[in-house]
């Protein structure tokens, strides 16, 4: 039985875990089919696919259990500023806007509902600092980062009247503030349009709520950070592909040919070229019970305290036991146990200073913010400074296929199948018709984003 990422338990007891086993059991079905479905276009044997759904099944003793790890900041972004993440790159990160790709939603009154998303933060890491003002300068007083996807909160909030409770009371736990529950749900007339037929969605979870968004950061919104992209993911690069533009050392490459992912970002490209290096070599792969997007490490290793002496940066007065040590300053919340290295599972963490650490300049005293904090010589202006800080994992599970012949390698995806395949693989994995409907929100292809 799948379990939920990290193992976590939000209280709501067997039928919601059966709900959520359900759920990864459709999304792997589907993204299985996905990969069966093109090697048949592709005219290869679809028995040889080198993924197993370990639903059918627990793998061999002989396992090899190995990461595929990336850094939680936009590589893309990054990019666009030389290779450095400073202020321009932290500011542009966090831009928050929607997304014309998913369903419009409409208000009563015919007016469309907002759907904002952030944008950039594209690595399975999404991040929001809780901003501060007193008497000298506007600031952060502390930064969440999260890596949890929006499908476990959309069934743990559709799934009875304790969870739509549940999901309010972990909003307002993991925020440290009131959250109106109405704010976290559409309004009771909202509405979506399925051509000219209105499809009443009132009521519902809004993954994109001001508390997830502009407000806070409780799980991913970014339009590829899903748990159901990563098993796409995972599934299709388990196909072996030829071609120019695949050599073995070239992970980028081997997304682009693939047609899963974005080439361009650190996370993609280091799942999918982790995935297929173990099916060259003749093992077969599943992703790693529980599947989920993980931080694996929380560190602080290019932030450094204001400097007395250098200009007006001020100083840190860290009362006696007090670790001056900043990586120290992470807290992990989600889960209560992540485990240990090199098999942590965290979810979601906050960076802030310790209670009695204060910022001194001349005569001022008062409570030391993150913003008081260094990058180099730059004061840290965003949240997204500390994004360079956390690093991300997922888990892949792989055994040597000792009856079964390494998979012949494919040529390039061709973007024209992919609707037939998505009719086909939904329609294998459900031949009754009944399936989970999509989420509001949620684009229905895994795609790159624009920026």
């Amino acid at each position: 039985m799948h379990g939920t990422p990290a193992d976590v338990d939000d209280g709501l007891g067997d039928k919601f875990l059966r709900d959520w086993h359900r759920w990864m059991h459709d999304t792997t079905c589907e993204a299985v089919n996905w990969a069966r479905i093109e090697m048949e276009i592709q005219g290869v044997d679809p028995d040889t696919l080198a993924y197993v759904d370990l639903d059918g099944g627990p793998p061999p003793d002989d396992v090899v259990v190995a990461a595929a790890p990336w850094n939680g900041f936009p590589l893309r972004v990054r990019a666009r500023h030389d290779g450095l993440a400073g202020p321009a790159a932290w500011r542009e990160a966090e831009m928050i806007g929607c997304d014309e790709r998913d369903a419009t939603v409409f208000a009563s009154d015919d007016s469309r509902v907002d759907q904002p998303r952030r944008l950039a933060q594209d690595e399975y890491l999404e991040w929001f600092g809780d901003p501060v003002d007193d008497d000298d300068r506007s600031g952060i007083a502390r930064v969440h980062v999260t890596c949890e996807g929006p499908e476990y909160w959309e069934l743990l909030a559709e799934s009875s009247d304790d969870g739509r409770a549940r999901v309010h009371a972990l909003y307002e736990s993991l925020l440290g503030c009131t959250v109106p529950e109405t704010d976290l749900f559409y309004p009771a007339d909202a509405y979506i349009l399925d051509g000219s037929t209105r499809i009443p969605v009132g009521g519902h979870y809004d993954r994109f709520n001001i508390w997830n968004t502009y407000r806070g950061a409780i799980h991913l919104t970014q339009v590829n950070n899903t748990l159901g992209a990563e098993v796409n993911l995972a599934a299709r690069a388990a196909i072996p592909r030829h071609g120019y533009r695949t050599p073995a050392n070239d992970t980028s490459g081997i997304t682009l040919c693939g047609g899963w992912g974005a080439p361009d970002r650190d996370s993609d490209p280091h799942i999918g070229a982790a995935a297929n290096a173990f099916v060259r070599n003749g093992y077969r792969i599943s992703l790693t019970d529980p599947v989920g997007l993980y931080i694996s490490d929380l560190t602080a290793t290019t932030l450094r305290l204001p400097d007395p002496y250098v200009g007006d940066e001020g100083r840190a007065d860290i009362p006696d036991g007090v670790s001056s040590d900043l990586a120290d300053w992470w807290r992990v919340v989600r889960p209560t146990d992540p485990g240990t290295s090199p098999q942590r599972r965290i979810l979601r963490a906050v960076f802030e200073p310790p209670p009695g650490v204060m910022f001194v300049q001349g005569d001022r005293r008062r409570p030391f913010r993150v913003s008081d904090l260094y990058v180099r010589d730059d004061r840290v202006t965003h949240a997204g400074a500390l994004a360079t800080e956390v690093h991300m994992q997922l888990f892949v599970t792989a055994w040597k296929a000792t009856s079964q012949p390494v998979p012949a390698e494919l040529a390039c995806f061709d973007p024209a199948w992919s609707q037939e395949i998505e009719l086909r693989a939904r329609a294998q994995c459900h031949p009754n018709g009944v399936a989970m409907a999509p989420p509001i929100g949620a684009a229905m292809s895994y795609s790159t984003s624009r920026i």
